[in-house]
């Protein structure tokens, strides 16, 4: 039987390390997603003060030189959840070690589309996989709905287009395919002063109306997402974790007509959503494709930019 892979967290923040409070089969980070899913957590890198206390936690070794980590425990695979504005260096950086086979990146993947893009080309180089963490890539209910097509849906965010906001538009590739039109409608700076929250229209190949509605972070935290098809309607809500599903029916309500009924109501799946994804890093070790790619992660954070760009100059 082989070895655990070896596996290094490099951020020990929020999504990182800190919102587990020990090995879970529902982890939510990466730190606990490794340790749910059979992986050897040998490092955690961070600045931090609190960062041995982080890796006590986990049984790991605490660096706060990424040179050192890389040479000392000599990850196979590594998640990079610091912020995106040193996480494409550090990401490059690692490519100077021969111990990686896979690495994860937290979205957006790099602050522009110039730095992702060199991240992605250096590590097809390398000939080495880079998954980027849109979660809901990870999540068996949504993975059912892929290539759907939808009259409309509605997604309510906030907190960023490029932060949460692309959340959103990676959803919507994955189910209708590419954007064909991006819209910005309104906006506001809610969390992040270079990220505005931008209400916006958009329209992909299998869905004519999508309409990305911008909320307020600082009120409150909320994605939902509510999809109509011509026989079907899903919505999602309670931060992601309950689905409901709505089928066609003759005869329903009153008048009678053709309404669309609520037939199931079920747990999403989204809390197995990191120890999938680090299931699916082992898959990509051996050889499977990433089911988001560095390409998904510049695809959507361009859709972004676009309309961050655009809410601007109005």
């Amino acid at each position: 039987m082989s070895s655990p892979l070896r596996a290094a967290v490099v951020g020990a923040g929020a999504i990182g390390s800190m919102l587990d409070a020990g090995i879970s089969d529902t982890p939510l980070t990466h730190a606990g997603g490794y340790a749910a899913t059979g992986f050897t957590l040998a490092a955690l890198f961070d600045t931090s003060a609190d960062l041995d206390a982080q890796a006590s936690k986990w049984g790991a070794a605490a660096y706060r030189d990424f040179d050192a980590m890389m040479r000392e425990a000599r990850p196979e695979v590594i998640s990079f959840a610091v912020p995106a504005s040193v996480r494409a260096d550090l990401m490059l950086q690692a490519l100077s070690y021969d111990c990686v086979k896979a690495v994860v990146a937290e979205k957006p993947l790099a602050e522009s589309i110039e730095e992702a893009a060199a991240v992605i080309a250096a590590y097809k180089k390398r000939n080495i996989p880079l998954v980027v963490n849109y979660s809901r890539r990870f999540v068996f209910a949504w993975r059912l709905l892929v290539g759907s097509r939808a009259i409309s849906a509605t997604i309510k965010y906030a907190k960023g287009i490029k932060h949460n906001g692309t959340h959103a538009i990676d959803l919507c590739r994955m189910l209708f395919g590419e954007c064909l039109e991006a819209v910005p409608l309104s906006g506001k700076n809610d969390h992040w002063d270079h990220d505005p929250t931008v209400t916006a229209f958009l329209r992909f190949e299998r869905c004519p109306e999508v309409l990305l509605q911008g909320l307020d972070e600082r009120s409150f935290t909320l994605f939902e997402v509510d999809v109509v098809g011509t026989d079907y309607r899903v919505i999602v809500d309670q931060d992601g974790r309950r689905i409901r599903r709505f089928s066609l029916q003759l005869d329903a309500g009153v008048p009678p007509g053709r309404r669309l009924v609520q037939t199931s109501e079920q747990d999403s799946g989204a809390a197995q959503a990191m120890a999938n994804l680090m299931r699916h890093v082992r898959e990509l070790c051996q050889g499977s494709t990433p089911l988001c790619s560095g390409e998904d992660a510049i695809a959507s954070l361009k859709i972004a930019e676009q309309l961050s760009a655009a809410y601007q100059r109005k």
